[in-house]
């Protein structure tokens, strides 16, 4: 069927990646009507659009030139993408159910009218040319609730026949454009015939996936498995409690490539967590999956010769044969192997049935935050877990507190109602970059430098009013790496947060994660030309090398952890003195 992919306005360029991403072929674990667990490989579908969001509420002033700034660039986006790609149409989604409360307000009613008035302008009608990004404007989402709050209070009744009139001149508008320049304009989508089946149109085929139960069952967590990840999982979570006076520090490469590289870092992080032990908890991240919603694109970790690498348990012969089974296998050899080596064990989950299989392995976890299913899923997990994100909003950490019913998978690779009690032993995990050259936007203010808006961040005064006055504070942890960071880039990072907040003893912040691994930068894989499905894996050029994201040396590596050892005494030794003098 078509399908609608939502973002924002002002990031319409990378909505518009996400439908390059769904027009491709792809695999991805997924359940049958059936219920059972399989691997799926889908075509991909072409029949996608855009559903742009248009902030009423918040940010700064809406006005004629904020309405106008914000439509062009969402006409620019467009027209360069129908220039590369074709045509790809976009809906325009107004928002005017404002807060916790019914009906809309005057304000973004007013907003609402500025965009509309913007797009019949774009348009333009009969008498004169229209842009194609205007052109490929398909319709209008309105959100609204209706109140019966009285007029005159702020809040009018909203109803089918306001939204008709908010409505009735951009109807008028594209009417006559499409009247005038439509056929010239668009050309029509070949249409499937409407006879024959009407279910997985796009999917080619659903392979076997091997039940958790059963790997868990070849692959057992021993005795000495289990004292590792209990003990990594109590310790963080008293370090997010506050009730550890330790820092959290999160090493490892962005994405696994090769196992035996990934053992050795693994073997020399856990003789330097021993050294740092009174002031550090060493966590290894083991990334085995290769984040799927970002698109393709050069300085991508993964970015391969023929297409994006999506991990060592998605395609562990990194030639497109996605051996997920052995892939399975392999990645819990892995995490068996570290843990015996005595280190906590990080991953990030990017769906809710690979947890199954190495969740019992990990101490911490991160989900992007943006996802409805993954904050969710955070909710029943039991390890502590971080919300990877680019927004200081502390509402998702409230929300993972609380129970939560969604579905997901059992061990057996049965679909189920999974009803979570909750998890509290949660942290934002926001990006840090001293250079400055990313921006990231932050509840309640504007869109400021990343360095800027994370220091903001800590400081509670941009943080969405959501926790309850007993809740305790935000919990943040750091990313000093992260995609388009380079190793020096890296390091003024560490150092900011080494001295705006580890050494000023600034409790909010109780972890950092660094980008790291045996040899300094990075590099690309190239796919060999051996025939998909050989069992012999593609050789990278440079073992121990990072594949994609810059990651820093051991060396580097061994010199940041000393660093934030020595900033955390300092932290200590700053409590101290405000003790002693009464502050």
């Amino acid at each position: 069927m078509p399908a609608g992919l939502c973002g924002d306005a002002t990031c319409a360029t990378r909505a518009y990646s996400s439908l390059q991403f769904a027009s491709r072929a792809h695999h991805f674990l997924g359940a049958s009507s059936a219920g059972l667990c399989g691997i799926v490989e889908s075509s991909g579908n072409g029949d996608t659009h855009a559903i742009l969001r248009f902030d009423l509420q918040g940010g700064g002033p809406k006005d004629a030139q904020w309405a106008s700034r914000l439509v062009q660039a969402v006409v620019e986006v467009v027209e360069a993408e129908v220039s590369r790609s074709g045509v790809r149409a976009w809906i325009a989604d107004l928002d005017l159910d404002a807060g916790e409360c019914l009906g809309a307000s005057q304000d973004d009613a007013a907003a609402a009218r500025l965009v509309i008035a913007e797009l019949c302008e774009r348009l333009g009608g009969s008498s004169r040319p229209c842009p194609v990004g205007a052109m490929a404007l398909r319709g209008v989402r309105i959100s609204y609730r209706g109140s019966s709050s009285p007029e005159g209070q702020g809040r009018p009744v909203w109803g089918s026949a306001q939204v008709s009139e908010l409505l009735a001149p951009l109807v008028q508008h594209a009417g006559a454009a499409m009247a005038a320049h439509g056929s010239a304009r668009m050309a029509p989508r070949a249409t499937r015939p409407g006879s024959g089946p009407c279910d997985n149109l796009r999917i080619r085929s659903v392979r076997p996936l091997l039940p958790a139960a059963i790997l868990l069952e070849e692959l057992p967590r021993l005795s000495a498995h289990e004292l590792v990840v209990q003990r990594g999982r109590d310790q963080i979570q008293q370090i997010l409690s506050g009730s550890l006076d330790r820092l959290l520090v999160v090493c490892g490469p962005p994405l696994v490539d090769d196992l035996e590289s990934c053992t050795e870092f693994a073997a020399r992080l856990a003789a330097l967590a021993t050294k740092v032990a009174p002031d550090l908890l060493l966590v290894m991240r083991c990334q085995v999956v290769a984040e799927p919603e970002q698109p393709y694109g050069p300085g991508i970790a993964g970015q391969t010769a023929g297409g994006r690498w999506p991990g060592c348990m998605m395609d562990p012969s990194r030639d497109g044969s996605f051996r997920i089974n052995a892939g399975l296998r392999s990645t819990r050899e892995l995490l068996l192997r570290v843990c015996q080596l005595g280190l906590p064990i990080a991953c990030e989950f990017y769906d809710t049935i690979t947890p199954q299989y190495i969740s019992d392995l990990l101490s911490w976890s991160t989900v992007p935050a943006a996802s409805a299913t993954l904050r969710q899923l955070v909710s029943g997990l039991s390890m502590p877990a971080g919300f990877r994100t680019c927004e200081a909003d502390a509402s998702v950490l409230s929300q993972a507190a609380e129970a939560q019913t969604f579905l997901g998978v059992t061990t057996h690779g049965i679909a189920g109602i999974v009803r979570a009690t909750g998890n509290s032993d949660c942290a934002l995990q926001l990006p840090f970059s001293a250079a400055g050259e990313r921006e990231v936007p932050i509840v309640g203010g504007d869109v400021t430098p990343t360095s800027d808006a994370t220091t903001a961040a800590v400081s509670g005064s941009h943080l969405r009013p959501t926790r309850s006055a007993s809740s305790p504070g935000v919990r943040l942890v750091l990313e000093a790496g992260g995609e388009g960071v380079g190793t020096e880039e890296q390091l003024r990072a560490l150092g900011a947060i080494v001295d705006l907040h580890i050494s000023q003893a600034d409790t909010s912040v109780r972890g950092v994660c660094l980008s790291s691994f045996l040899v300094s930068g990075c590099q690309t894989c190239h796919r060999s030309g051996g025939a998909a499905g050989s069992a012999v894996p593609t050789p990278l050029p440079v073992p121990g090398l990072s594949l994609g994201e810059p990651c820093l040396g051991w060396e580097r590596t061994e010199e940041a952890v000393r660093l934030l050892a020595e900033a955390v005494r300092a932290g200590r030794r700053a409590r101290e003195e405000a003790y002693d003098s009464g502050v």
